[in-house]
């Protein structure tokens, strides 16, 4: 039994458009084993809603993201030193003071909230960026080691797919 799972990406390639060019092998992602964590994954999506295809045998996981899910709540984000500050900001960078500029920068051109707090951003304003949960598929089955197992992601066409045969 030969099992392949694809997924395509939530935004259309440019061969959707009229004249493609036949897909390279160059821009395929391929890996031998499912994902053991999510850096490992294959990002699918179209930069607002996405998803991480972890290539699961039996059980597949696809993380899923939104961007406007954040803990916290609204805060008053204008910071009115930037503007006055960007013209020193700018000098300073002219000058190849770079330390000094990121400084200033800092203290006059960033938030005057908390903002993400540095790392604790559940716990404060605005907050930090969450997930939108996991979808999961459960297959009936596919107990035991698979063979010629292939996960990957090609950047031409933005499909991810899984395959792999069950003995």
């Amino acid at each position: 039994m030969r099992v392949e799972l694809m997924m395509m990406c939530l935004t259309l390639s440019s061969s959707s458009f009229g004249a493609a060019s036949a897909p390279s092998e160059d821009l395929v992602l391929w890996y031998t084993r499912p994902a053991a964590r999510w850096v490992e994954a294959l990002p699918v999506g179209n930069g607002r809603l996405g998803g991480m295809v972890f290539g699961g045998v039996g059980r597949e996981r696809i993380q899923l993201n939104e961007d406007s899910l954040w803990s916290g709540g609204p805060q008053d984000a204008d910071n009115p030193a930037s503007l006055e500050n960007l013209g020193k900001v700018r000098q300073l960078l002219a000058e190849k003071k770079f330390t000094r500029a990121a400084q200033l920068a800092v203290k006059t051109m960033v938030c005057k909230g908390v903002g993400s707090n540095k790392g604790t951003g559940a716990y404060v304003d605005y907050g930090s960026y969450q997930t939108l949960g996991d979808l999961r598929f459960e297959f009936d089955g596919h107990a035991g080691a698979p063979a010629d197992y292939k996960r990957s992601l090609d950047l031409d066409t933005a499909i991810a797919g899984v395959s792999y045969r069950l003995a």
